[in-house]
């Protein structure tokens, strides 16, 4: 309010986007970029959040177990109590229970570092199928994570290595 620029409204664009008040940040977009017409990022990300809300206006909404349910804070406290009882299950070892817990968190608030994640829950359990299926879908979510990419190309190869030595035995 003090000093308006149009760098100051995208960034408070891209911060309402991640408390999840997106009508907000379209808002703070827009006035960017009345300001400032050649800020490429901004538009991209305008671009990108009207197409979100175009998305999910046409999606069915069932009511059931939606993360519309929660308000940014609720949802943000949900996630917590489910990492900290995720976290007595990684500490016991019980891959099964933590990986169960983690799908939860994804399912509120998908991102390419939660799938990573979930891969590595998957290859510390021997299951290099799983690893390398979640750590594709954070990729693809995401193609910047370089030790990412590093760690897929590592776990394909051992997969390969193990199809091998599977047929020649």
């Amino acid at each position: 309010a003090a000093e308006p620029t149009a760098l100051r409204y995208a960034n408070r664009g891209a911060l309402l986007y991640r408390l999840g008040k997106l009508q907000e940040a379209l808002e703070s977009y827009r006035k960017a970029l009345e300001l400032d017409s050649g800020l490429s990022k901004a538009k991209d990300d305008m671009a990108k959040l009207e197409a979100q809300l175009e998305e999910e206006s046409l999606l069915p909404t069932s009511g059931e177990g939606k993360d519309d349910d929660f308000s940014p804070e609720e949802r943000a406290a949900k996630i917590k109590e489910l990492r900290n009882e995720r976290q007595k299950y990684l500490d016991k070892k019980d891959w099964d229970k933590a990986i169960e817990l983690h799908d939860k968190i994804i399912e509120l608030d998908p991102t390419p570092l939660r799938y990573v994640n979930k891969g590595s829950m998957y290859y510390r359990m021997g299951n290099l199928e799983q690893a390398v299926e979640n750590y594709r879908i954070a990729l693809e979510m995401n193609p910047n994570l370089g030790r990412a990419k590093k760690d897929l190309q590592r776990l394909e190869a051992e997969l390969a290595k193990k199809k091998v030595s599977a047929k020649s035995e």
